[in-house]
């Protein structure tokens, strides 16, 4: 680590995902790409969460994604012949889901900050 210990950067990385972004954003400066990504598969949320490298920046951010299709086929696929209902329904579910998706994923990395 470059000069965060990972204990410190599992907890900066938890912080971000409680934050209305639902995303922490990291200087490569300060973290290495590798520790970030060891977090994510140590603390078992490789799946939800995603890492996203952009120029010097690497941002942790719930995956979307998974969050859409779960929304669609669980919640909103009954309204497919209705567009904007979908849409309304889709938009509604991704942000219940995504605050509690973030919240456990939060608590699974804090929780290896800890150890």
């Amino acid at each position: 680590m470059k000069d965060r210990s990972k204990a410190e950067l599992a907890a900066t990385i938890a912080r971000g995902l409680l934050s209305p972004a639902h995303a922490s954003i990291i200087d490569v400066e300060r973290a290495r790409e590798e520790d970030v990504e060891e977090i994510i598969l140590e603390a078992g949320v490789k799946g939800i969460v995603r890492k996203i490298r952009v120029d010097n920046l690497i941002i942790v951010t719930i995956n979307t994604e998974f969050l859409e299709r779960a929304c669609f086929y669980e919640k909103c696929s009954r309204l497919r012949d209705k567009p904007e209902a979908l849409r309304e329904c889709m938009a509604k579910c991704i942000l219940s889901t995504a605050r509690e998706v973030a919240y456990k994923a939060a608590k699974s990395i804090a929780e290896l900050a800890k150890t």
